[in-house]
């Protein structure tokens, strides 16, 4: 067995102090590095996931806000930045569910379910209304009235002033005069009934609707008075007015069906589509992308307060570490310092009782210790035997 000099308690002490030491720097060590590995991948999660869905909800509105420009203005760079929103959504969209697969709550998932079947919706009624803003099929109404009511109206016009033209050329006596007014108000009364035609179609109201029925009860009763006097027309004539008469006929069922139109809901398409579709789908995609960041935003509080208490915990662990370490420190400090002055302190007092000259010579000094200190014990029994 080796010998345990004085040096190499020393040493040994030091070292088992300085493991100690290690030993809890090492623990620390530890302890803050899965602290930081485990806030580095809750952080870099959530993280992700509330900016993504963040970014979906700041496009979903920016969609719509190029979405609404280009229904009242028509430009197609505001369209062109309604489809880059619709990029980044995709983007974000994809980011969030690849950060679903950890996602342990199923409730989350359903929602993130049920916003990746709106959107498609969503942008598929703005696509629709897209197509549909700038062309005549938007207004369904107007359309109808441009292609046949205002054909109509201008081929019934027609008739009538070629009446007109011909009754000039016969002699005015008094019945030939009352048949020249009637035609003139008849056809003033056509031009009424397009203006307040064209009239409700801008507005829309009841009190234009009922504009354009009285204008259309006294077109009509202007042509029964033409008609009362239907005798009076020569053969020409005669032709010109069935010609009206049928023509009129086409123009009362198209103003008729351009009423009808404008009195539907869907009177303007794209307002219809926006409405009913667009906004809908708009709000509960909005809903669900904030719920979603709201929870995700709730779990990111709450891994801070967990990453807070992991932290005070290490602290306090330090903290009993550190004491512990001192305690244990101090404590081989002392059975070292005791284990070498005690001994030593036996030897002095020995060699000054025998310095004195009344110490017992027969007592020995303990030389059994593997050490400087047994050694010198062995060297003070031997100079106390001479």
């Amino acid at each position: 067995m080796p010998r345990l000099t004085i040096g190499r308690k020393l040493a040994i002490g030091f070292s088992v102090m300085i493991l100690l030491i290690a030993g809890m720097a090492l623990f620390s060590y530890i302890k803050v590095s899965m602290i930081a590995d485990a806030q580095d991948r809750a952080l870099n999660q959530l993280g992700v996931s509330v900016r993504a869905a963040a970014a979906i909800e700041s496009d979903i509105h920016a969609s719509l806000s190029y979405h609404r420009g280009f229904i009242l203005l028509g430009q197609d760079g505001l369209n062109q930045s309604r489809l880059e929103a619709w990029e980044r959504i995709d983007t974000n969209l994809a980011a969030l569910k690849d950060q679903a697969k950890t996602w342990p709550e199923t409730e989350v998932q359903d929602k993130l379910t049920q916003l990746s079947s709106i959107l498609p919706v969503f942008r598929d009624a703005q696509q629709q209304i897209v197509e549909v803003a700038w062309t005549p099929q938007n207004l369904p109404a107007t359309e109808l009235f441009f292609a046949k009511v205002v054909p109509a109206a201008e081929a019934m016009a027609y008739e009538l002033e070629q009446v007109i033209a011909i009754e000039s050329g016969l002699s005015a006596g008094p019945d030939r005069k009352r048949l020249l007014g009637r035609v003139n108000d008849a056809e003033a009364h056509l031009l009424k009934v397009a203006a307040a035609l064209a009239a409700f179609l801008i507005e829309g109201d009841d009190e234009s609707l009922a504009k354009f029925n009285e204008e259309l009860d006294a077109c009509s009763a202007s042509v029964a008075r033409l008609k009362a006097d239907i005798g009076l027309f020569d053969v020409k004539q005669k032709s010109h007015f069935d010609t009206y008469i049928a023509v009129r006929d086409r123009f009362i069922a198209d103003a008729g069906e351009v009423v009808k139109l404008r009195k539907s809901a869907d009177w303007n398409v794209a307002e219809y589509l926006c409405a009913h579709k667009v906004t809908p789908a708009a709000d509960s995609a909005g809903r669900l992308v904030r719920e979603i960041q709201d929870y995700k935003t709730q779990q990111m509080l709450k891994a801070d307060k967990s990453l807070i208490a992991s932290t005070n915990l290490l602290r306090g662990t330090l903290k009993i570490a550190t004491f512990a370490t001192v305690i244990l420190a101090l404590t081989l400090a002392y059975l070292i310092t005791r284990s070498i002055t005690k001994p030593l302190r036996r030897i002095i007092d020995r060699v000054g009782e025998i310095a004195e000259g009344d110490g017992d010579l027969t007592q020995r000094v303990d030389d059994h210790r593997q050490d400087e200190l047994g050694q010198l014990g062995a060297k003070v029994n031997a100079f106390i035997a001479r």
